[in-house]
Formats: structure tokens, C-alpha cells, sequence
């Protein structure tokens, strides 16, 4: 039976489309159709092979219901001529007449609690043909979802309309992201290299042609006093994203190994705590004991007052001795729970005085040269995910008055990155006044401040 469906896709949804690559990645700016090209190709795929069974995923069940779902609810779930082809439709599975089905939600499970946000949660024992994953760039390990997914593609019997019979598809995974870092592990493995079964697509929004008039002016309008944030939003580019003063970590002390002698044990459990300000705006616990720090709590898109009892709980198990927690913005409602239930919890407050008030701006500019001093003795361990060093690499300072070191400003980092430092943060709160350890010589980098 011949289905048309009303679609003209731009020139690089038409590419993705057509790729015959196991990996296909496509980045892109604003309003460049990144996530109707994903439900549309699913759509493709279960139509034209009966039984095929694919999955629409983004990190989080909240971020994906506010994001891709409508690009689903548009084009599938509530598009005229395609709700007859549907059989049933439950929450998070979609099932067509024909034996397809598409299954959909967070790879996290939808759970956001910080002993469930394993991202291959909803990819275990789970078989696909294909695996569709939206912002890509909300990964932080790489690695280990990725290359997971690949092995759970191309493991479900279709019908091949070729051949006529019901065959193993060869499976691919498919991935959209915005660009962020020219350091991230997206621009690394599909631009700054060619690897065997991979197709990099670059997405403009000026090509899609579905966008009001004036969309793409109203982004130059916006972004005409940050050209590499406007290049990224509006052209995909992946360009360096560099700041107007000097790294504070620069990535030879971003190894992750002890290089000279530890810090003094002192079997303290500290946690630093970052509260996520707004939608997908995550809240992040960085768990510090001896010399080595670990992520023990990701969540987004929740209640002040559940991170308020999931923390706590969290600092049950752990035993926690300290927390350490932001208290600017939304992070107060946090800390007062905490405080309230009898957690010896710290509040910190970046814009108050400097440990050093001689040599630092604020709280936040001295906490983070402390991180840096413990990582340039290579006397500490931090965690290596992606979105750490990465956040910490976009780091800059530069002399402010009276010759005060500063760290830029949050909301300018912000901007630049595309997203809050909220792994930094939490790390360097996690290691704030931990004590240094002898006098070994650490790695000997030196920052030239002018």
C-alpha cells in the first residue's frame, strides 16, 4: 500500500535521510529541523518495513517531553494521515497497524533520582532496527552510550520490501546536537576526523524553509554582539568557543592521575551541590573523599524540595560530614531543607568575599584557583566525564580592580558555552578548603597574567 504524507525535507534532513552510514550525526542550529528529521525518519523506517522497531530518545524524559516530543505529537501522534496507521498508543510506545513500533522517552528511564541516572537504563535488554538520540551533546560519556547503542541496533526481524522477506535490518543509530565546545567529544569524533560507517550532516536554519519569514533575522538581531554564538545557532559551526581572558584550567592538568604526592587523607565525605536554575537546567552532586572526587547525583526538571530529600538521602548512604551548597538563586530553598532536616550543611555564596580577599575578587574566584592549584600538584583525582573538563577548560579569568583575579561572569559563560557550568561548580565546592598535600612539585604550568 502506497502512504504519501505531506514532507518536504530540507537539503540536510534529505541527506540524513539517504545516508547508508551506521552512525549519522547531524548538527545544527536553532530551527534547523534536527528533531522533525528524527520522528520523520522513524516514521519512514516503520512505515515501509513492517515490524521494524525503533527508538526516539533524549537523556531525560522531562527535557524530551519539552523538546522532541512535539516534533512527534506534530508529525506522527496528531498528523491526519498518519494517526489511521496507528494500532495503539501508551505512554512512551507507539504501535502501528503493521507490526512497527516506535518506542520513546529518556534514556535515563524517565527517572531522574541519583541512583537511577544511568543513561543505558532504557537501552538494556532492549532490540531495535534504529535508535534516533536528540541532543547528543547532553551525554557526557560518550563512549558508553553511543557504542551501546550501536549494539543494540540491527537486532529486530523486518519486513525487507526489497527482498519481501522478514531480515535483520543493518541497524543504525542516529544523533543530533546544537554546537557547543570545539572540545567536545560530538566535534571530535564525527568533524575533526573520518571514520569508517560515520556521516557528519551540518543543518542551517537558513535552509529550512518552513521557518517564519523572519526568524533567521530575528537570530542576527539577537546574537549580532556575539559572533560565535550566533555562527553556532545559525550556520552549526563548531567553532572554538574562546574567552576574553586567560584558562584557569588548561588541559595538561586535566589528566585525571595522581602525578605527585596525594592530599592528606582525612576520610572526610563531602558533597558539592549545585542547583540547577531553570527546565533543563540540571542540579549536580560531585562527592569529595581523600584525593578523589566522583558525580553522585544528576536531576533535572524536579521540585526544590525532592532534591532537597533525594540529597539528603544521598548523604545517608555516603555518610556524608559536609555539605557544601550553593545558596545563590534557587539553591537557598535547597540548603534551608537541608539545614532544617539537620544536615551540616555550608552555604556558599560565590559573590561573597575571597578566602584571599588580597589576591581574589569573590568566594567563586578563589575556589576555583584552589581546584586549579590541587590539579596543577596533580595531587587530586576529578572525574574525566566530558561535560566536566569540558566546562572546566571554558573557564577564563583576568585582572579585575585593585588587580583582583576574576573568574568570568556565570551568566557570560553562559552564553558562550550554551549551558551553566553546573559540573564546575559542584566541583569546586565539593573541593573547597580541602588541604593541599606535601610540597611535591605538581605539573609546573604557569599562567601569564598581564
Amino acid at each position: 500500500m502506497d502512504i504519501t504524507i505531506d514532507y518536504t525535507p530540507t537539503p540536510s534532513q534529505a541527506s540524513a535521510h539517504a545516508s547508508t552510514a551506521k552512525v549519522i550525526c547531524i548538527s545544527g542550529g536553532t530551527g534547523s529541523g534536527k528533531g522533525v528529521l528524527l520522528a520523520m525518519d522513524a516514521l519512514s523506517l516503520c512505515l515501509s518495513s513492517p515490524g521494524a522497531r525503533c527508538g526516539i530518545f533524549r537523556l531525560y524524559k522531562s527535557s524530551y517531553l519539552k523538546t522532541t516530543h512535539r516534533s512527534v505529537q506534530e508529525w506522527i501522534l496528531q498528523n491526519p494521515q498518519v494517526k489511521p496507521l496507528i494500532k495503539s498508543h501508551t505512554d512512551g510506545l507507539i504501535v502501528f497497524k503493521n507490526g512497527s513500533s516506535i518506542l520513546y522517552g529518556g534514556l535515563c528511564g524517565g527517572s531522574v533520582q541519583a541512583d537511577s541516572t544511568d543513561p543505558l537504563t532504557a537501552l538494556r535488554s532492549a532490540e531495535f532496527t534504529a535508535l534516533y538520540i536528540d541532543e547528543a551533546t547532553d551525554l557526557r560519556s560518550e563512549p558508553s552510550v553511543l557504542d551501546f547503542a550501536l549494539t543494540r541496533v540491527g537486532r529486530v526481524r523486518s519486513l525487507n520490501p526489497a527482498t519481501g522477506r522478514r531480515e535483520f535490518a543493518r541497524g543504525k543509530v542516529m544523533i543530533t546536537a546544537n554546537p557547543v565546545s570545539g572540545t567536545h567529544w560530538i566535534k571530535r569524533r564525527f568533524i575533526d576526523q573520518v571514520l569508517p560507517d560515520h556521516h557528519h550532516i551540518t543543518a542551517r536554519s537558513q535552509d529550512n524553509t518552513h521557518l517564519p519569514p523572519d526568524y533567521v533575522e530575528g537570530l542576527r538581531r539577537l546574537w549580532r554582539n556575539n559572533p560565535e554564538q550566533l555562527a553556532a545557532l545559525v550556520d552549526g559551526s563548531w567553532g572554538e568557543f574562546k574567552g576574553k581572558g586567560n584558562s584557569v584550567f588548561p588541559p595538561e592538568i586535566l589528566t585525571g592521575r595522581l602525578t605527585s604526592m596525594p592530599l592528606h587523607p582525612d576520610n572526610e565525605v563531602c558533597l558539592g551541590v549545585d542547583v540547577g536554575a531553570w527546565g533543563c537546567d540540571p542540579t549536580i552532586v560531585i562527592l569529595r573523599q581523600n584525593y578523589t572526587s566522583r558525580i553522585v547525583y544528576e536531576a533535572v526538571g524536579q521540585s526544590l524540595m525532592r532534591t532537597a530529600n533525594e540529597i539528603a538521602q544521598l548523604a545517608d548512604r555516603e555518610g556524608a560530614s559536609r555539605i557544601v551548597a550553593d545558596v545563590v538563586g534557587v539553591g537557598c530553598g535547597v540548603y534551608d531543607r537541608l539545614e532544617e532536616l539537620g544536615y551540616p550543611v555550608v552555604a556558599f555564596n560565590g559573590g561573597a568575599k575571597a578566602d584571599d580577599p588580597d589576591r581574589f575578587l569573590n568566594l567563586r574566584a578563589s575556589s576555583f584557583w584552589h581546584l586549579r592549584d590541587l590539579l596543577e600538584r596533580g595531587s587530586i583525582i576529578i572525574p574525566t566525564e566530558g561535560q566536566v573538563t569540558e566546562e572546566l577548560r571554558a573557564i577564563t579569568f583576568m585582572r579585575a580592580k585593585d588587580r583582583l583575579i576574576a573568574i568570568e561572569k556565570k551568566a557570560d559563560l553562559k552564553k558562550r558555552l550554551g549551558r551553566s557550568t553546573n559540573y564546575a561548580d559542584a566541583l569546586a565546592m565539593a573541593w573547597w578548603e580541602a588541604s593541599p598535600g606535601g610540597d611535591a612539585p605538581g605539573l609546573g604550568y604557569n599562567v601569564n597574567i598581564n
